[in-house]
């Protein structure tokens, strides 16, 4: 740290003064102590203890590599608010439990080790923020204890908290946020827990655990805004979710309040049955929905056209069955330019695309996915799908899909990722997809498609070619060099569709002729007429009377 004997540091960036007393009460040094290479000089010099009326300190996206918190931070008696994170600090933070006005704690994003109780917060009766988040801590709390401060923000992600939910939190009536994921919990899902501070919590967080059983109920999810139970163990049907009361003509009261609810994942579950159309019908806020690596089944269902804020659509993985709806064209997010991404707190979106799983883990500039992979889906790709012109990542593949590639898909500008790979999918490849300029990643392997590959100033450099494996009718770079022996095939099959197609023509006009000729020849001939004419008026008589022998001879035998 930088010595505090300029005359004036009250004029430095980040340096906050009282206004009348001249004295330092904030630091807000968040990514600037560093020197040429990226590192900080040492540790936290001690000089920072002159500062005695220090209310706010933010050291937070620094580089204080294998440094730990120094203890004389408990020496700050009037610090409120205290951030370190993202700043490589190690160690267990000691001496914090000392400051008795602190409102505000995060640590998250460190490499902090050790194992931290009670003990370390029981002076902290102000406490209202917690973030010890995405360290290698191990969170331990006596069943018994009674804390004495009320959390507002609760984030213990990866702080080895399992098996058990820690029962405290029954305690705390006012949380707003609340993160336990990735903390080995498996115990089944305590009623108390989805209901603590009903009235306030925004965001329920509990992925990555192995949390088993159905789900209790919502009683009251008015306010909640994000609501995270993916890569557990809960089984079930969504009617379940938020009333057990539910029935397919009332919808439950506390569900059609929650207009505030814009991220919903339940990934990686084993929820069955169908989508019901409610989803669509009340939980209209939604950006981010995710119900992919379940057991659903059934069509998809016409609601989910009312979610006109929906910018990610995962049903991948379930066993979705019926044709595409041709109204995924009308998703009023996915069809708008727009980059932007409201979030009221941090995200981190793991999105498969790309041949992979990417993470776009910030508030802004996200990404927008359509996911219907590894479903039983069938019929054609809807042309309508060419209006969601700011779809980034589409995904349909390991479905039935038949019929030909869309001309439409070209329209989709801001494409950058592409998988149809896996379907029945059939004739040539549409030239408009050379004119996508962001795609960086395509995957048409294993259908029944022809022709020459489309070439283009962005496809050209897609030069893997088992993105179009499995398609041997396929040719051109990057499959082949050339499409002479493709070529040959599809004129000889052009040659023999064309000689069937003269050999009709003539065997109809042949028959024309001959009619024609025949009764020429009747016309212009009349002893041939006269002839003609007699004969079957011959084997007219003939038939006739042998007819009326055999009727007479039945009628004698009766």
């Amino acid at each position: 740290m930088p010595s505090w004997e300029e005359e004036d540091c009250c004029n430095w960036e980040g340096v906050v003064c009282h206004p009348t007393t001249r004295h330092v009460v904030k630091l807000k040094l968040s990514e600037c102590i560093q020197d040429s290479k990226g590192q900080v000089h040492q540790m936290i010099n001690s000089s920072l203890l002159a500062l005695t009326e220090l209310n706010h300190l933010d050291l937070s996206y620094n580089h204080f590599y294998n440094v730990p918190i120094p203890k004389f931070i408990g020496s700050f008696k009037k610090l409120k608010y205290l951030n370190l994170s993202n700043s490589f600090f190690i160690g267990v933070p000691t001496g914090i439990g000392k400051l008795s006005n602190l409102t505000s704690l995060s640590l998250c994003y460190n490499q902090l080790q050790g194992s931290v109780s009670e003990i370390h917060l029981e002076n902290l009766t102000r406490l209202e923020v917690l973030d010890l988040s995405y360290n290698y801590l191990k969170v331990s709390f006596d069943p018994n204890w009674v804390p004495i401060f009320q959390l507002v923000l609760v984030q213990l992600s990866g702080c080895e908290i399992g098996p058990q939910i820690p029962r405290w939190l029954q305690l705390q009536t006012r949380i707003d946020t609340l993160d336990l994921s990735n903390n080995k919990i498996a115990e089944t899902l305590p009623s108390w827990l989805v209901n603590v501070s009903s009235s306030t919590l925004t965001s329920l967080h509990l992925s990555g655990n192995q949390i088993k059983g159905k789900l209790p109920t919502f009683s009251d999810a008015s306010r909640l805004i994000n609501l995270r139970l993916d890569t557990n163990q809960f089984e079930g049907q969504l009617d379940d979710l938020f009333s057990c009361n539910y029935s397919s003509t009332q919808l439950p009261s506390s569900l059609q309040n929650c207009t505030y609810l814009s991220y919903l994942d339940l990934s990686h579950n084993a929820f069955s049955g169908n989508i019901p159309p409610w989803m669509g019908e009340s939980l209209q806020g939604l950006q981010v929905f995710r119900l992919g690596y379940n057991i659903f089944s059934g069509d998809i269902p016409q609601q989910l056209l009312l979610l006109e804020e929906l910018k990610i659509l995962d049903l991948s993985n379930n066993n979705f069955s019926g044709s595409l709806p041709y109204y995924l064209g009308n998703f009023t997010a996915m069809a708008s330019i727009s980059r932007s991404f409201e979030f009221t707190e941090y995200v981190d979106l793991v999105i498969p695309t790309k041949g992979g799983n990417l993470h776009y883990p910030y508030k802004s500039d996200l990404t927008t996915s359509l996911d219907f992979s590894g479903n039983n889906l069938t019929g054609e790709i809807p042309p309508e799908i060419g209006r969601l012109t700011g779809l980034h990542n589409l995904n349909l593949s390991r479905n039935h899909l038949s019929g030909k590639i869309p001309q439409e898909l070209g329209e989709i500008t801001l494409l950058e990722s592409l998988d149809l790979s896996f379907n029945d999918l059939s004739g040539t490849i549409p030239n408009s997809l050379a004119d996508l300029n962001f795609l960086s990643y395509i995957n048409l392997s294993y259908n029944n498609l022809m022709g020459r590959i489309p070439s283009g100033s962005q496809l050209q450099t897609l030069s893997d070619p088992s993105r179009y494996m499995g398609n041997p009718r396929l040719c051109g770079p990057p499959v082949s060099s050339g499409c002479s022996v493709t070529e040959t095939v599809d004129k000889v099959q052009k040659m023999r569709n064309f000689e069937w197609i003269w050999l009709s023509i003539a065997v109809v006009l042949g028959f024309l002729m001959g009619i024609w000729t025949f009764c020429g020849i009747l016309f212009f001939k009349r002893e041939w007429r006269y002839a003609y004419f007699r004969g079957i008026d011959s084997w007219y008589d003939r038939i006739l009377l042998q007819l009326l022998f055999c009727l007479a001879r039945l009628s004698g035998q009766d």
